[in-house]
């Protein structure tokens, strides 16, 4: 056999299992949703030998083809590297992998509700670029004390849903707004009211729906608490309403088919944002994005007044809270910021009393009560994380404190208006 032949079949081994290997790496994403950045080496190297063996009669196409394809692959390692370009939340805090906004909480035979609650009576410790704090969870999987049903039969109990803001991401466990509340309308009275922390990193209003009439009416609340914010209405562009159910199992809107890419390649997000005005964050064209964001809101709508429903069924008050992110305080830029605003449509919406609830928008009641200085928004909000500081979830439950007295909840769940 001569050299040529061996070098011949060296080359296509190599080319075979290249492209074995990037269909693995493919599949592997489309089921888990998650990739390396490392990812991007093996799909460099499948362009490189496309290039060597497709074009070896044009050598001067194949030379310029692959200076090119190095040129590129250097501007990935320094986007990578040193993290430039569009970054998803989990890259901003440092994180090396990426993971798709339609796979979260889909791993195999994922059940449509148990699964995303936390494990029951575990810890964990949740670490990033800006904080480290430990999170307990109790027999209900929340990011509570242990819960006694009997125990809190002559107390006034409220719920608090949510999700990252109310789990209290970026705070300790005593430091949380539901904790802080509870804290707060106990000093003169202590122990007459119980506040659960019902929130749930990365749910929405649908989930939290199915939380509190199927592990919540228990505890017999006087009083309903719904957090919500922008990346509520992203995930319900994602995880779409209650459609997303099917036989115990979860439906999501299927991701791009192009999502890969995305995924691996920095230089291929920078061009499918800035030449195709993909969004960032959800990768969707504008129309695209306009039609499910509709679809989403009348989600929302469906939530809260199911909400409302299951509430006034068993007399229980019921409050909605827009709690803001950091950008919509300052004109920070974030993959997030969508182009329409889900804050203006509630505004709009509420002023014409189109639901049946009240909704308080946080940002607004924090101002106006001076609970929060504008001009030194770090010392409220972490810098990369962008979650609320303790001193931050302090205000919002402070203002919350407000709320709640001028409700004027009694004991044993009987409401004086």
């Amino acid at each position: 056999m001569s050299n040529s032949l061996k070098r011949k079949i060296i080359i296509y081994l190599l080319f075979c299992i290249t492209i074995t290997v990037n269909i693995l790496l493919y599949r592997a994403f489309n089921v888990e949703g998650q990739c390396f950045f490392y990812n991007i080496y093996p799909l460099y190297l499948l362009l490189f030998m496309l290039v060597w063996i497709l074009l070896k009669k044009w050598k001067v196409l194949k030379v310029n083809l692959l200076v090119l394809l190095l040129l590129l692959f250097l501007i990935e390692q320094y986007l990578i590297y040193f993290d430039k370009g569009i970054l998803t939340y989990e890259e901003q805090m440092g994180s090396r992998h990426y993971t798709s906004l339609y796979a979260m909480g889909l791993p195999k035979n994922y059940d449509a509700f148990d699964n995303w609650i936390c494990k029951p009576n575990t810890e964990e410790t949740q670490t990033n670029l800006d904080f480290s704090y430990l999170k307990s969870y109790n027999s209900e999987g929340l990011r509570d004390v242990y819960l006694d049903t009997s125990g809190l039969k002559s107390m006034t109990v409220l719920i608090a849903l949510g999700d990252s803001f109310t789990e209290g991401s970026g705070a300790p466990q005593d430091s949380t707004w539901p904790a802080l509340l509870e804290q707060k309308i106990n000093i003169q009275e202590i122990d007459r009211y119980k506040v659960i922390n019902g929130g749930i990193a990365g749910s929405d209003p649908v989930f939290e729906y199915k939380l509190f009439k199927t592990n919540l009416l228990k505890f017999h609340p006087s009083l309903l608490i719904v957090s919500v914010n922008i990346s509520d209405i992203i995930d319900l562009m994602c995880k779409k309403g209650f459609d997303r159910f099917k036989q115990d199992k979860v439906n999501y809107n299927e991701k791009p088919v192009w999502e890969y890419f995305y995924a691996v390649s920095r230089v291929f997000r920078i061009i499918a944002c800035t030449v195709f005005k993909i969004d960032p964050y959800l990768l969707l064209l504008p129309d695209e994005k306009e039609k499910r964001y509709r679809k989403a809101y009348k989600d929302f709508e469906e939530s809260i007044q199911k909400f409302s429903d299951l509430t006034a069924e068993i007399n229980c008050r019921f409050l909605v809270v827009y709690n803001p992110h950091l950008f919509e305080f300052s004109n920070l830029k974030s993959s997030m910021h969508l182009d329409f605003s889900f804050e203006k449509d509630l505004k709009t919406d509420a002023a014409s009393n189109k639901f049946t609830v009240p909704i308080v928008f946080l940002k607004d009641s924090l101002i106006k009560y001076n609970l929060i200085d504008t001009s030194k928004l770090k010392d409220f909000y972490w810098q990369h994380d962008y979650h609320f500081k303790p001193k931050g979830y302090n205000a919002w439950a402070e203002f919350m404190k407000k709320e709640v007295k001028q409700l004027n909840l009694n004991h044993k769940g009987e409401i004086s208006d």
